[in-house]
Order: C-alpha cells, then sequence, then structure tokens
C-alpha cells in the first residue's frame, strides 16, 4: 500500500496558520512540537511532519476504510531529514522524503520491498479544477506507458473513503495509488 502527499512551501508560508499554537496543539503532539521548535528551520520540519501524517494517513484510510481527523493520534519518527516511520493506532508506515526549495514530497508505504514508481511536478496554476485534473492526468498517462494501454482506457475514481481507484474498461484495477497537489506542484505514486 502507498500514500504520498506533496507541499508547496511558498503557497504553505503565505497561510498564517501554521505559526498559531491553536493549530501546532491540534495536529503536533507535545514532543512533535519540541522536534520543530528545536530544528534548524522550524517551517521546513512543520511541513515535513504534517507531509509524513498526511501520506501515511492515505494507506491508514484505504487499509481500514475508515476516516478520523485526530492528527496528533498520528506519530511521527525521523531517522533522518528523508526517511522516517509514522505509528497510527497499531499500524506503522515507512516513509521517505525529498525536500526542495519550493516542496516537500513525501511517499509512504508499509514495506521496503515494494516497487513503488513516483514523481512529483510543477503545475501550470493554483486552482483546483487544475491542480487535480493534471495530477491525475500524469497518473494515468504513467500507468499508460508502463502497461502499454491507451491513456483513454483508464480512468480514476474516488470511492465513498475518497480513496482512488483505478479503472480500465469500466473495471476496477487492483492496484494501489496515491495522488496529491497543492499550490503550484502535484505528485502520484502507484505500486507495479
Amino acid at each position: 500500500m502507498i500514500g504520498n502527499d506533496i507541499v508547496d512551501l511558498k503557497f504553505a508560508s503565505s497561510s498564517p496558520n501554521w505559526r498559531r499554537d491553536r493549530f501546532l496543539d491540534k495536529v503536533f503532539s507535545a514532543r512533535e512540537q519540541k522536534i520543530i521548535s528545536e530544528s534548524l528551520n522550524p517551517f521546513q520540519t512543520l511541513w515535513l511532519l504534517w507531509s509524513m501524517k498526511e501520506s501515511a494517513y492515505k494507506i491508514y484510510v484505504r487499509q481500514h476504510s475508515k476516516k478520523f481527523f485526530t492528527p496528533t493520534k498520528v506519530k511521527c519518527n525521523l531517522f533522518s531529514s528523508n526517511d522516517g516511520i509514522v505509528e497510527i493506532f497499531h499500524e506503522t508506515y515507512k516513509t521517505n522524503t525529498t525536500i526542495d526549495k519550493d516542496y516537500i514530497y513525501t511517499i509512504a508505504f508499509k514495506d521496503f520491498s515494494e516497487n513503488i514508481i513516483s514523481d512529483c511536478f510543477k503545475l501550470e496554476n493554483t486552482t483546483y479544477s487544475n491542480q487535480h485534473y493534471t495530477s491525475y492526468q500524469n497518473l494515468l498517462y504513467a500507468i499508460a506507458e508502463l502497461e502499454n494501454v491507451t491513456p483513454t482506457s483508464l480512468v480514476i475514481k474516488k470511492d465513498e473513503f475518497g480513496r482512488p481507484i483505478l479503472y480500465r474498461n469500466n473495471h476496477a484495477q487492483n492496484i494501489s495509488l496515491s495522488i496529491t497537489h497543492h499550490g503550484y506542484y502535484g505528485g502520484y505514486a502507484f505500486l507495479k
């Protein structure tokens, strides 16, 4: 199983919420807030932890068909600036993060042996419909190329829990995939 999340750092910096104690208390545990406050770059560390939480949460929802909003129950542990684990209740997910000057992109997965195909990319504009459409199209083209099928034979629909499901010629495919977008950046990840 796979999950991903991207944060456009410039876009995120325009929101004052990340500096507010109420936001921090709602999203991060006391231990995570300490990691943020003691880091050399608190802004970047905050969004790194957020991205880890979001990417792992996507797997949890896929696994358990259950949504919840208690971000402090999603616990991050960093091994380095790029690798960590996230614990959600009794589940553990590994994460790998790319930190760029413009974005933070995290992929979460259950097992290091999984064959992950992933990409992140710049979007032309920040309207939600453009972010959504471009991110989905990039994923469909990548899968179509890999499977040697026409992109028009593929479509992604979300189920009642918001999980993206790939369909080929109107038949659901058994493939774990994740899509993300924020500001001027998008990304996808799937298991081959």
